[in-house]
């Protein structure tokens, strides 16, 4: 009886570890300094490499065009741009997850 029930749960267990996909588990998203990313707070969104590929993100408008602005990317790498803050569709967590549903809202002016 008890060797019946053990492989039951011995095959229950492998059965568990083979249809698990580990990528659906969200991590974290961390800030510049490791630290979780919270909503509600702001941040800066910048370029992983700093340097000569520009700053931060900030509002621009394609060439004598009537179009609304669209976001893109400071020329300088001096400008960190305007602010942004995360704001979930559905979570009782205080931190932002990598596969969290969210709006992503301006918080900062842009001055042109």
């Amino acid at each position: 009886m008890k060797t019946s029930a053990v492989a039951a749960l011995t095959t229950f267990l492998l059965f568990a570890l083979i249809t698990t996909n580990p990528s659906v588990v969200a991590a974290l998203v961390l800030d510049t300094e490791g630290n979780p990313v919270e909503w509600h707070r702001n941040y800066y969104i910048l370029p992983f490499v700093w340097g000569p590929l520009g700053g931060g993100l900030t509002l621009g408008s394609h060439n004598n065009s009537s179009c609304p602005l669209y976001v893109t990317q400071e020329s300088s790498d001096f400008s960190n741009g305007f602010t942004v803050a995360f704001s979930p569709r559905i979570s009782r967590l205080p931190f932002v997850f990598s596969s969290a549903e969210l709006s992503i809202k301006a918080t900062g002016s842009v001055i042109f």
